[in-house]
């Protein structure tokens, strides 16, 4: 057992030498030290975009700013420009509101006749569907009678 955990302890120090001597990179670092300055690298490049991204934000704003100002400025000369075509589209509305209750009445009719014909198929899809009972119960007699031809066929000699 003792051999077993001195083969053990010889092991790990052999990989540990060997980490820090064939792992390319910088040389007699362990790995644990390599990822602290991969990580350290990593921040610092992540510091340097964010300072970058908050630089170039400040100047989005101001342009945006400038150009909602402008956006603004053309947009209250297009609300006093429409509003005077307003009463117009109202006019316009208005008769198309009565085009509508037209429609309305005549949707309303045509449902009406669409109803009464649902019904008409309702009562014909019932007297099918008797049929379709009738025809059952005929092809089952024919069924039963077959079946009975069929065996006194099979009783009578050849």
């Amino acid at each position: 057992m003792l051999d077993l955990q001195e083969t053990v302890r010889d092991l790990e120090v052999r990989v540990t030498f060997l980490e820090r001597a064939t792992v390319s990179g910088v040389t007699n670092q362990s790995l644990a030290e390599r990822f602290d300055t991969q990580y350290d690298r990593i921040t610092d490049v992540g510091q340097n975009l964010l300072d970058k991204i908050k630089r170039e934000i400040g100047t989005v704003r101001a342009d945006m700013k400038a150009g909602f100002a402008k956006f603004d400025e053309r947009l209250d000369k297009l609300e006093t420009s429409m509003s005077e075509g307003f009463d117009e589209v109202e006019r316009r509305f208005s008769a198309f509101e009565g085009r509508f209750d037209t429609f309305d009445a005549n949707m309303q009719a045509l449902s009406n006749a669409v109803i009464e014909i649902n019904k008409g198929n309702q009562l014909r899809d019932l007297r099918i569907e008797k049929r379709d009972l009738r025809i059952d119960k005929i092809e089952h007699r024919l069924d039963g009678i077959e079946s009975v031809l069929l065996r006194i066929e099979g009783k009578l000699p050849n």
